[in-house]
């Protein structure tokens, strides 16, 4: 079989981009790797992340109505939720229903950098529901 292709890197300036991790004193054990924080909300207005493919105009004009909106930011799949673990953005709401396993990895990496996915209604989203064919609902993530 032919090898596969190695992975891509990430961009430049990238929190993920870092370079290598400083090697550990003799005698001494290395500090342990943090993430970034999330950030409060800019003064001047949130920065709000909105889906690439599966966007719905009407509904995230909707509920951004009453949020003071700096910019908007159109990106592709789980880099949303990574944005605003990084602290580049404030605020992203999920109108589709998407499958658990495309936001278990983002979920975990937000919550770890202080940021949260929730329903509309404010429920954290739960995992293993195979009786919904594993899909989450409506939800917004938040720093």
């Amino acid at each position: 079989f032919p090898a596969a292709p190695p992975p891509p890197h990430p961009p430049r300036g990238r929190p993920e981009a870092r370079g290598p991790r400083p090697r550990a004193r003799p005698g001494r054990a290395p500090r342990p790797a943090r993430p970034p924080p999330v950030r409060p909300p800019p003064a001047e207005g949130l920065t709000v992340l909105a889906s690439k493919s599966h966007g719905k105009p009407g509904r995230l004009q909707d509920f951004l109505k009453d949020k003071k909106v700096a910019k908007l930011i159109h990106r592709s799949s789980s880099i949303k939720y990574c944005a605003i673990a990084a602290g580049e953005a404030d605020l992203y709401p999920s109108f589709g229903h998407v499958s658990e396993w495309d936001t278990a990895a983002a979920d975990a990496i937000l919550k770890a950098a202080g940021g949260k996915i929730t329903t509309f209604s404010g429920a954290s989203l739960t995992y293993g529901k195979a009786d919904k064919n594993f899909k989450h609902p409506e939800s917004v993530a938040s720093s």
